[in-house]
């Protein structure tokens, strides 16, 4: 779920098959550091041929070592389909591996043990809220670098904060939350509810436009009434469930036309 909130938007499905295609217990089988980084890049297909590829100077031996590694592996690249268009320099498909790769790294490969223990040190929500941030502010050399051909002109974090917050939102507190559930430690669930209680709205985006326009009466009361993060995943949800379901048709919306819910048609 980590590697799917990195494609976000447009490599989503890129990031989660490339997570299938080299799952964790295969990567704590790799001793190496870089080996693991090898296999990550190889199965995704974004290691260059530095024969025909004009790679930046810097990342040469870096890349001839990647290669020596991944062909000693003998595996063949994951058949992925990775998008460009529409997606910003600074969140290619090479930087937000490059940000996966440091983020396993720092959880030592053992995420779910990770989080507990952030958990278990955190005073209260707020400060389990800070110490997650931190605890996704990965650092790489390729902070400078948009892909192995082309530089930034400035160095750029591979992870802005609008992006953690996504990941937190969307995959850590969740499933701190689940893990909870699972182990009956009510005191962790609800330490990971009053955390995504308060935190403060997400990046805006498209749907959560729409939503607005289509719920609220004036669509500029949209910052008044969603303060948080969890009332605009409340809103998101609404959106997915019956402006997605039916397709836009507001006449035959349970919303407006009074249907029992009964009747309206499964979100399947």
């Amino acid at each position: 779920a980590v590697f799917e909130a990195l494609g976000y938007r447009v490599n989503r499905e890129a990031f989660r098959r490339l997570a299938r295609a080299a799952p964790i217990a295969v990567l704590r089988t790799i001793p190496e550091a870089e080996e693991r980084e090898a296999l990550l890049f190889g199965m995704g297909g974004l290691l260059p041929d530095p024969s025909v590829t004009a790679v930046l100077p810097a990342w040469k031996p870096r890349l001839a070592r990647l290669w020596d590694i991944w062909w000693r592996m003998g595996r063949t690249p994951a058949e992925l389909s990775w998008r460009r268009s529409g997606c910003r320099p600074i969140n290619s498909p090479e930087r937000r591996l490059a940000a996966g790769i440091e983020w396993l790294h720092g959880c030592d490969l053992a995420p779910e043990a990770w989080l507990r223990n952030i958990a278990a040190a955190a005073t209260g929500p707020r400060d389990l809220l800070r110490s997650l941030r931190r605890a996704c502010l990965v650092e790489s050399d390729w902070e400078a670098a948009r892909t192995w051909e082309a530089a930034l002109r400035q160095p750029v974090r591979l992870l802005g904060a609008a992006r953690i917050d996504d990941i937190v939102v969307n995959v850590l507190l969740p499933f701190l939350h689940s893990v909870g559930m699972r182990c009956g430690d009510e005191s962790l669930s609800t330490l990971a509810r009053e955390t995504y209680l308060c935190v403060g709205p997400l990046q805006s985006n498209r749907r959560i436009i729409e939503a607005s326009h289509r719920f609220l009466v004036p669509p500029s009361r949209l910052r008044s009434l969603v303060r948080g993060a969890c009332a605009q995943q409340g809103l998101l949800e609404l959106y997915r469930c019956f402006c997605g379901v039916l397709h836009g048709d507001c006449a035959n919306c349970p919303f407006t036309s009074m249907k029992p819910f009964e009747d309206f048609p499964s979100r399947q």
